[in-house]
């Protein structure tokens, strides 16, 4: 008997071995082999190694990886699973609709065929929304402020959302001015056509009023007086545009600056001479109470809103900045973002924001310059934008953005006249297009509720210049003035609903 060293025993395992490693190289290149005629022999659509939906993905993946094929690791994988997704996009991600216009079809783009689609909310009577292409047409009937909708679109089985912004831009009906040194409201009626004033009533505000918002449904109206340092609440008649004083609520030992109304119509926010208050508001009264206050420093002079309400902002004509505030959406009361504020130019007297919630617009009093910010729509931040100023004329005191989102237009005081800026759509930085003379020192203006005419408020002509806008270049008419209080210092229009 021959006996067997653990040597040996090794070196029969390791033959076994090596034998069995063979075996399975053999069959791994004769697998290749099949896998490659398999799909040689296909479409090439079933060849897709950086295509997930294609039926040969896998195998196609496995024989690139098996072949040393560096393609395998789909260096144009960006690109080609662009192709595998189910993308829909508007042109625009905001629409500024006007109230009895016929809107031409809006249609967005796909990356595959659209089987269904669906839209929440409800689309403002008159809007048409097609379930098959995701369309949207028709003739709005109501104005409405800007609401956010979820479209949602199918292909087969895979569905994909996007978000659209929808404004409903009001025919403009009434137009109302405060008379500072008259303590009164001028109320007009507004030619739709050619946006030329009526004078219909003149009624009795606090001292010094300063500032008019409307509530979203335009039902009440809000005066801030500076100087009896208090808000006068108005209803106001839908048929006639006559106003009826409801209630005053006094703001304390401070000048009433500016108010806004939040978009829900819950809140009301005034600016004081020191501080920014909240009031809640009963919607079928318009009875105002207040809820908070925040101590600001440096004054206030300006204050706007984003359109869903989500953020509010303050010029601090003082301390040359922006405050930002987030807004509960429970409580509608503010709460400060870090950082606070923002560095603006010197005195900021005004501030707008786009109607697309993008950009906010801050006319420098002293620098005669008008800084535009991008707004974060995550957290209410302000990021400079490039450039980051525009010149204006001389003493600017008021600006106002178009609804649409076209133009940008400045009331300039000591030149008596008003600069006119074309916003890029991509970025909100203003390009000065030619100025157009004004009444005497004016000190307020206003685009009207559907983008087609400008007012000022001028001071020292006690009047209101009326001007008609440019669809194409945005320069303007000049109209017919008409005459208004005593120191008319805030200008507002507004239209109804059937």
């Amino acid at each position: 008997m021959i006996r067997k060293n653990k040597h040996d025993f090794i070196i029969s395992f390791d033959k076994n071995r090596s034998h069995i490693y063979k075996q399975i190289f053999v069959s791994s290149i004769s697998i290749l082999f099949f896998i490659n005629s398999l799909l040689n022999c296909k479409p090439p659509m079933l060849n897709g190694a950086c295509d997930p939906e294609s039926k040969g993905f896998l195998l196609s993946l496995f024989l690139k990886a098996s072949q040393g094929d560096p393609s395998y690791a789909c260096s144009n994988i960006s690109a080609s699973s662009s192709e595998s997704l189910f993308e829909i996009k508007y042109e625009n991600d905001f629409l500024a609709l006007t109230q009895n216009e016929t809107v031409n079809e809006i249609l967005p783009t796909a990356s595959k065929s659209i089987t269904r689609c669906e839209i929440t909310p409800s689309l403002p009577t008159g809007l048409i929304f097609d379930s098959i292409t995701c369309a949207l047409g028709g003739t709005p009937v109501s104005g409405q402020i800007t609401k956010h909708y979820t479209i949602t679109a199918y292909h087969g089985t895979k569905e994909t959302k996007t978000i659209l912004g929808i404004k409903v831009l009001y025919i403009p009906k009434f137009a109302y001015a405060g008379n500072y040194t008259g303590g009164n409201i001028s109320v007009y009626s507004i030619n739709p056509t050619s946006g030329a004033l009526t004078n219909l009533f003149t009624r009795t505000a606090g001292g010094g009023p300063n500032s008019l918002s409307f509530t979203p449904d335009n039902r009440f109206l809000a005066v801030a007086n500076r100087s009896s340092q208090n808000v006068n609440i108005f209803s106001v008649n839908q048929t006639n545009g006559d106003i009826t004083l409801q209630f005053t609520e006094p703001v304390g030992l401070n000048e009433a600056i500016a108010l806004v109304y939040h978009p829900s119509g819950n809140y009301l926010y005034v600016c004081t001479s020191l501080n920014v208050q909240t009031f809640s508001v009963n919607q079928l009264t318009g009875a105002i109470t207040n809820i908070g206050s925040i101590v600001l420093t440096g004054g206030t002079s300006s204050v706007a809103i984003d359109p869903i309400g989500k953020f509010l902002y303050v010029s601090l004509y003082g301390a040359a900045a922006v405050a930002i505030f987030k807004i509960s959406e429970q409580a509608g009361l503010l709460s400060a973002t870090e950082p606070p504020t923002i560095s603006s130019g010197i005195k900021p007297r005004s501030i707008d924001i786009l109607g697309n919630g993008k950009t906010l617009y801050v006319l420098n009093e002293t620098d005669k310059t008008v800084n535009n910010y991008k707004i974060d729509a995550s957290t209410g931040l302000l990021q400079a934008g490039t450039p980051l100023t525009a010149a204006t004329g001389l003493f600017p005191l008021s600006l106002n953005a178009d609804p649409k989102g076209r133009y940008v237009y400045v009331a300039n005081e000591d030149s008596n006249n008003i600069s006119i800026f074309k916003v890029n759509q991509t970025n909100g930085s203003l390009t000065a297009e030619p100025q157009t003379t004004a009444g005497l020192t004016p000190t307020a203006i206003t685009v009207d509720t559907s983008g087609r005419f400008v007012y000022t408020a001028n001071f020292s002509s006690d009047n209101i210049s009326v001007f008609t806008i440019s669809q194409e270049t945005g320069g303007l008419t000049t109209g017919t003035p008409i005459g208004a209080g005593t120191g008319p210092t805030a200008i507002i229009t507004m239209g109804t609903n059937p």
